[in-house]
Order: C-alpha cells, then structure tokens, then sequence
C-alpha cells in the first residue's frame, strides 16, 4: 500500500535490518524495520505459508510478505532483507486506488471484517446486526482511471467510496482492502466503528459550545431479528403477535384454527396494539417537550434580536441637524442666563455708589 508521493525510494539491508531511503514532502528520509525469519515447524510434515507485514510508515508504504516453506525449513530475515535490497529501487509513479470517503448510517459500534473472493471477483462484509451475524457480498468493478465506485453494503448501513487513478484490475483492489487491518495478505480487512450512528439530533441552546439540547431518535420497527429488528419491547411484541407462530399469535392461524384460538390471537394482538400506542404516545410527550424546549430558545433568541436591531435603528437613524439646532439653541440660553445673572449682581454696587 503505497503512499500518494511519487518518486524513487531505495532499500539497503544490514543483516535482518531493511532500510528504506528517499524524498518525502521534500525532506530526505530513512526508515529501518526488522524482517522475522520464515519458519515452518509444522509436525503434520506439510508446507507452512508465513506471513509478514513490513511498514515503513513514515512514507506511507507498506510491503505484504508470503513465504511458503517445507517442513523443517527456515529462511532468516537476514536473507529475505538481502533479496529485497537486491532487487533494486522501488519506483512510484502513483497510486493505485484509495478509500476517498466512508459513510456510516446506523452501523452499531463494532468490528467488521472484509474478505475478497478472486474468484468472483467480490468483498463481503461480516458482522452482527442487531444480534444476528450477516454476511453481504458486494461485486468490484474494474478500476478506470480518474473514477469513483461505491461498495454499498446496505444491510450494515455502510458505503466505501473507492478512486482509481489508473487502470488496473478489480483484483487490486480486493486485495488492497484485506490488508486494511495490518497488512497481512491471507487474513481478513476490518472496518471499526468505534462510535456507531446512534441517529442523536443535537440542537444548539446556548453561547458556549456545549449548550445544546440532544434528542436521541427511536427504533420503531416491529422485527425481532436481521436489519428490521426494533429495540422496544413494546413495538417487537407487536410484530410478534401479528407474524408469531407461536400460540396465541395470528402468524400460522388459518381455517383449520378454532374461533376460540383466533379470539386469543386478536385478543393478544389488541393487547399488543395498545402497549405500542401507550409506548409511542410517552415518546411523542417526550419529544413535545423537547419542541417546546427549542420553540421557547428560538423566541427568546429572535426577542434579543429583535431588541438589537431596534437598538440599532435608533441610533443609526438619528437626525443630526435637529439634535445640532437643539444643542445650540442649550448654549444659547445658557450664555444669556450667565449675562442676566452678571447684570443683577450688578445691581447692589450701583444703589451704593448712588449713596455715595
């Protein structure tokens, strides 16, 4: 699995030491990894395939290797480090394929795995849905250059979006996503949720980044296993008694049932109805609240902008020649109320130089 920078990159080896040595992101690297010996010890005195998983992580590269080797034979890492060296640099001119985008719709946390068939040129994907284990296989489509295919495994909730940048075999690319868990080219990929899609909708309630108010949506459906199955009791009894075989449910009754046997299933049936209404109403009550939590932050929020614009208007929106002609008609009767009140201290000095 090649990194997406081109160019020429060279091995050495000293004893079981690989090095890799090369330009990346225009700095000159080297990495140096430890080959394992290839052993085969099995007792049975048949051939033993050894897998190894060289990564020179620190250019994107990985190097999947397979030694199949008799009974009682070995081949030390010494050796297979000097083949690789010896076979000269490793030149990239580009790459292949790549994963461009995985989307995620309702796919519980957990692990999945990828196997390709070469055969059919197909990857399937194992797993547990809602407590059944379910296989689905998906068809490759060769590789053209400068497109994109999609790996839809819909009974998981999951897409893989795949480019290809050159031409090349739908084999290539099956074997690239088995090796997606470590790199060993016999086992099986994985894909890891570690935070399924838990369909929470979380509505913004405050300044800070973490005021927010979070509705988590339901389950409401009616199976008990496979990718239909509920999570509510209430709504799994239900689909239970109307497709049960079970006694007392309408799943297997026909004309050869009693009315008494049918007046227990839709009786048991009603039952079930009203036990899911109840449950659905409680959840509506639920989510009523919740609305009326953000119908009350969404009028609060538009009563403060609304205050703001207003305040806003009015001081963008003053008239300035009355407020100057205001301001200057104050001056005015200021200065006269100052000349008025000169004069009448003046007044006592004048009555006294009368006297005089």
């Amino acid at each position: 699995m090649l990194a997406k920078i081109p160019g020429d990159y060279t091995f050495t080896s000293n004893g079981a030491n690989l090095t890799l040595t090369g330009t990346f992101n225009g700095l000159a690297q080297s990495q140096t990894v430890t080959v394992a010996d290839a052993t085969a010890n099995d007792v049975a005195g048949g051939n033993k395939t050894t897998d190894q998983t060289l990564n020179f992580d620190t250019f994107g590269i990985k190097l999947n290797l397979s030694s199949t080797r008799a009974a009682g034979d070995k081949l030390l890492g010494s050796a297979i480090a000097t083949q690789i060296s010896a076979a000269g640099d490793l030149t990239v001119n580009g790459v292949g394929s790549e994963i461009t985008d995985v989307r995620l719709s309702g796919v519980a946390p957990g692990t999945y795995t990828l196997t390709y068939d070469s055969a059919t040129d197909k990857v399937s994907m194992a797993g547990t849905v809602n407590g059944v284990a379910t296989t689905q296989a998906v068809a490759l489509s060769e590789g053209v250059a400068n497109t994109t295919q999609t790996l839809n495994f819909s009974a998981f909730g999951a897409q893989i979006d795949i480019k290809s940048y050159q031409d090349h075999g739908a084999a290539f690319i099956g074997e690239e996503l088995i090796t997606l868990d470590g790199g060993s080219p016999s086992g099986d990929g994985e894909l890891v949720v570690s935070s399924g899609a838990n369909s929470a909708l979380k509505f913004q309630s405050g300044p800070s980044s973490d005021a927010f108010i979070q509705i988590d949506t339901l389950n409401v459906q009616t199976g008990t296993t496979g990718t239909n199955a509920g999570q509510a009791s209430e709504m799994m009894t239900l689909g239970t008694r109307i497709t049960g075989s079970a006694a007392g449910n309408l799943g297997t009754l026909g004309s050869t049932n009693t009315i008494e046997q049918w007046q227990t299933a839709f009786k048991n049936a009603a039952a079930a109805v009203d036990n899911a209404i109840e449950y659905i109403s409680t959840k509506r009550a639920t989510f009523g609240s919740q609305m009326n939590r953000l119908s009350y932050v969404s009028t609060n929020l538009q009563a403060q902008s609304t205050n703001l614009q207003q305040s806003r208007s009015a001081m963008m929106d003053t008239d300035f020649a009355a407020e100057t002609a205001k301001l200057t008609k104050g001056q005015i009767m200021q200065q006269a109320a100052t000349a008025m009140l000169a004069q009448a201290n003046q007044m006592p000095n004048v009555i006294l130089s009368l006297l005089k």
